[in-house]
């Protein structure tokens, strides 16, 4: 599996940005499972270290990462875009990523 295409959602968030923010998850996550492996590909911020993790669940259809970067904790979560679109607040910052399996990704900053 690879990421062909990263999309963003949100009005105003870059490819780029997206895509660091995707590395950086997949990087910081304990699950390595292909979805994880194929993001790892994208550039992260070594940065950033791990506060929490709620792993992926098949019932919950996502994964939760807490990171800390310069002071400020950033949660987000990753999974099947359809729950994220209902579960993420609005203006959150949702977004797509990948080939034939679409993944969707949001944060909440605090």
């Amino acid at each position: 599996m690879s990421v062909r295409k990263v999309t963003p959602l949100a009005p105003g968030l870059a490819v780029e940005t997206l895509e660091g923010l995707l590395g950086t998850y997949a990087r910081l996550s304990s699950e390595k499972n292909a979805t994880i492996r194929a993001l790892e590909a994208l550039p992260g911020d070594g940065q950033a270290a791990q506060v929490d993790e709620i792993p992926f669940s098949s019932r919950r259809k996502m994964s939760v990462l807490m990171v800390e970067r310069g002071g400020v904790e950033t949660t987000y979560a990753l999974g099947a875009l359809e729950v994220l679109l209902e579960k993420c607040p609005q203006g959150s910052g949702v977004a797509a990523a990948g080939g034939l399996r679409c993944t969707g990704t949001c944060c909440s900053a605090r």
